[in-house]
């Protein structure tokens, strides 16, 4: 169970756009261990347009695949503006809801497509998802294909969600699953949290599409060095099942301190070749948290533990990076069952979201 933003363009005329605003919401997911998905192209017909349609494929397609957990959509003029709002916090309370709306406030269900969050842990945030797929599946593919102008030969993905979202709170009785939040003051549409650069706020598109650009350069300027640039290595989330807590909480996308003292991660026992790697923890340390005296070490052996191949404690929580230690250090033969342990004392507050092993020798193929 996790946090996924998800976005999608055309190829053409919104990747410029896209691009642009995906660098402020794949910044603020690789800072809070969130995932990020985003598609580009046609899933279905062949203008441009239709690429509006993509976000419902693309919904059934992480319900065929089991995910679970909040997903965010946002459209390509939509972007983070406050890249440190606490989403988490947000949702403690939001677990009872399958879906979460910027809507009217006389008419709850009059929702803005451009940006929702669908609980994909809740029945009906499932249910909606295939609700809003078959909707478009009763669509015969001679009338979708021989669409020429959006909106006019087939219905909008807004309308179709519309009226579904109509028929769940007027037909149904079942609306109080769902939160509306009110129009330019919600968390998952254009408020606080997430700006949508509709195209009534400028005057032509080339306009819109340098307003945005400047946007979302300025929200992340400071944000150039959240990662690196050296590849992936071996790279496991928290959620990965090889990665294990003794005395850890298990929350959204990360593994907590509640205060006990041991091993808050350990794993992922990898057989590893020797050489000469840097190993990376990402996650948050609390600022309160004396830079030299976390309380935190970094022990990594092989072996199943019984041989210690490097230890320290040094951390880094003096800025943004998600990078919490970064370390280097050598194996002088193949090992296996490789384990990265990370222990903590009594402190509450740390969080850890993946750990990552690279080579810094030349690139050599594993086996």
């Amino acid at each position: 169970m996790g946090i996924t933003f998800l976005q999608t363009s055309d190829s053409i005329f919104y990747y410029d756009m896209l691009q642009s605003t995906s660098s402020t919401v794949r910044s603020y997911c690789i800072k809070n261990g969130y995932y990020y998905e985003s598609f580009v192209g046609i899933k279905r017909g062949y203008m441009p347009w239709q690429a509006t349609y993509n976000r419902i494929f693309l919904l059934k397609e992480m319900l065929d695949r089991n995910v679970t957990g909040w997903v965010f959509y946002l459209d390509a003029d939509s972007y983070i503006e406050d890249i440190g709002f606490d989403l988490d916090k947000y949702l403690e309370d939001k677990d009872k809801y399958a879906a979460i709306f910027a809507g009217d406030h006389t008419v709850p269900y009059h929702i803005n497509a451009g940006g929702f969050a669908i609980n994909f842990s809740h029945v009906l945030g499932r249910r909606l998802v295939l609700d809003y797929w078959q909707a478009i599946e009763n669509i015969s593919e001679v009338d979708f294909n021989n669409a020429a102008i959006w909106g006019k030969q087939i219905a909008e993905d807004q309308l179709i969600l519309f009226e579904i979202l109509k028929k769940y709170y007027v037909d149904l009785n079942i609306g109080n699953f769902f939160l509306f939040e009110k129009a330019n003051q919600s968390f998952v549409n254009h408020g606080p949290f997430i700006k949508q650069h509709l195209r009534s706020r400028a005057a032509d598109f080339s306009t819109r599409l340098k307003d945005i650009e400047t946007c979302t350069s300025e929200i992340v300027a400071g944000e150039s060095c959240l990662w690196t640039n050296d590849g992936p290595g071996y790279f496991f989330t928290v959620e990965h099942p090889r990665i294990k807590t003794h005395v850890g909480k298990r929350r959204t996308n990360k593994i907590e301190s509640v205060g006990v003292a041991g091993a808050l991660i350990y794993g992922p026992y990898i057989n590893i070749r020797k050489g000469n790697y840097i190993v990376r923890v990402l996650g948050k340390i609390p600022k309160s948290f004396d830079a030299e005296n976390t309380g935190i070490t970094i022990r990594i052996t092989s072996d199943i533990g019984t041989r210690v191949i490097y230890e320290s404690s040094l951390c880094n929580n003096q800025d943004d990076s998600p990078i919490i230690m970064e370390h280097y250090f050598s194996i002088i033969d193949d090992v296996s069952n490789l384990e990265t342990c990370i222990l903590v004392g009594e402190q509450k507050g740390i969080e850890i979201q993946a750990v990552q092993i690279n080579w810094t020798d030349q690139w050599i193929d594993e086996d």
